[in-house]
């Protein structure tokens, strides 16, 4: 699984050597998600949001339909504290991201001289490469190893995969400056083909089974306030519901056109573009 994610960012960097007539760009803002250890305030997401950075490349086939080409980085995270829940959970999770997109920029409003605002929508999918971890005494540890739901072991799931698909849908807005430079603000709704961003899911599983079989530190994460005085070891308890994740990033855009070819013109005519001669 891993190969196809490498093949698949190879594929888009030969995506990008290839185009013609096409922009190479940078995203910068936050991520944040929708699972098991999400905020129950809708306030209280902002305090989830984590760094989400990356690069991407857009090549245009007409002034309203492009395709892009998008590799990201970002983190997520959670924390039962923030919502005042009392299972004890907390996590973060870097995510590794490369997907394909089809843009479509329905109209552009002329502010000035060269320079216009453009809505814009964008949808569709990749591959999504995860690491939850979760934290003890100011130390993260790796959580698919551990099997915190008793994956591996007898009567329980194989260990999750952490490579999956994700499904991406969202739009912006951009300002598009004498043909050549791009800023713009979007958001996008990223569904992922798994529920163990977080690490928690929805299999039914006793203390003692994971205790016994994957040791005293995947038992801690996996409840992380049982009592071992006051609790039934044996008793079964499901950590999550059965809800796929979702993530949602917010990102600053910033982009320049690089053909040395043709490209289209805002009302629709092919012109020439050389190097910028502004450097």
């Amino acid at each position: 699984m891993r190969t196809c994610l490498l093949v698949f960012i190879l594929s888009h960097f030969l995506f990008v050597a290839v185009s013609q007539d096409m922009e190479l760009g940078l995203v910068i803002g936050g991520a944040t998600y929708e699972g098991e250890l999400s905020p129950t305030e809708i306030g209280d997401y902002l305090k989830t949001y984590r760094p989400a950075v990356g690069i991407f490349s857009r090549y245009h086939f007409t002034p309203s339909l492009a395709a892009r080409g998008d590799i990201r980085f970002a983190t997520i995270y959670g924390d039962d504290n923030i919502s005042n829940r009392t299972r004890g959970f907390n996590f973060r999770t870097r995510l590794f991201e490369a997907s394909l997109l089809g843009e479509w920029t329905p109209f552009r409003l002329k502010l000035g001289s060269g320079v216009y605002l453009a809505p814009y929508g964008h949808v569709g999918g990749g591959g999504l490469y995860f690491i939850p971890q979760g934290e003890r005494n100011n130390e993260y540890f790796n959580l698919a190893p551990l099997g915190t739901e008793g994956q591996g072991l007898p009567g329980y799931p194989e260990p999750y995969s952490q490579l999956t698909f994700v499904g991406i849908g969202g739009g912006g807005v951009k300002i598009e400056i004498d043909e050549t430079f791009t800023v713009g603000l979007e958001g996008g709704l990223r569904y992922v083909n798994s529920d163990y961003l977080d690490d928690v899911g929805s299999t039914p599983v006793s203390y003692r089974d994971v205790l016994d079989g994957n040791g005293s530190l995947a038992a801690s994460f996996s409840f992380p306030n049982f009592d071992l005085d006051a609790d039934n070891p044996d008793a079964t308890y499901i950590r999550g519901g059965e809800a796929n994740d979702f993530t949602f990033m917010a990102v600053f855009t910033f982009s320049m056109r690089i053909s040395s070819g043709k490209h289209f013109n805002k009302g629709g005519r092919r012109s020439q573009l050389g190097c910028p001669t502004n450097f």
